[in-house]
């Protein structure tokens, strides 16, 4: 049985949101099924573009009040299905993810600069939460970087068919 509707994060181990969506969309037994995205991560307007051509019909921006969530849920359940977009190609769907990411990692980067320049400068005592902060960067920027290592192996192999 179909799900009446997908409410997925961005961010998430394994397949993220965005590569999740265009399987659904790709998949012409699912492709019908509303998806709503949720991000607290990645919610620039190049972010939530890239979202809805990938045919998500909401965006919303965590954190997000519990009542617009389940209005935003009723809101899309109860009216008529409009058009989706039809599926973007996957050479598509992994140039736009790699733009996505490349903008993502440049922000890690940037927030690993601003913590290392202010580690130094903080009180003793709030240098370790500074010092967590800085390690948890840096694992993202990897796991950023691994991550784009993939699609760009994709797409200069030519292993990017069509579903």
């Amino acid at each position: 049985e179909k799900p009446a509707l997908i409410l997925t994060d961005v961010l998430m181990p394994k397949l993220d949101g965005f590569s999740l969506a265009h399987k659904i969309r790709s998949n012409p037994k699912t492709q019908e099924i509303p998806i709503i995205f949720v991000s607290a991560t990645y919610i620039s307007e190049a972010d939530k573009a890239f979202a809805l051509s990938l045919g998500a019909v909401r965006f919303l921006e965590k954190p997000v009040e519990a009542e617009e969530l389940l209005l935003t849920v009723a809101e899309v359940l109860t009216q008529v299905p409009s058009a989706l977009p039809p599926p973007i190609s996957n050479a598509e769907f992994y140039r736009g993810y790699q733009e996505r990411l490349e903008a993502k990692l440049a922000d890690k980067r940037e927030q690993i600069g601003r913590a290392k320049r202010l580690v130094d400068t903080v009180p003793d005592e709030q240098r370790p939460m500074f010092e967590a902060l800085l390690v948890q960067t840096e694992v993202q920027r990897g796991q950023l970087e691994t991550e784009l290592a993939t699609v760009r192996e994709r797409l200069d192999e030519g292993a990017v068919t069509e579903p």
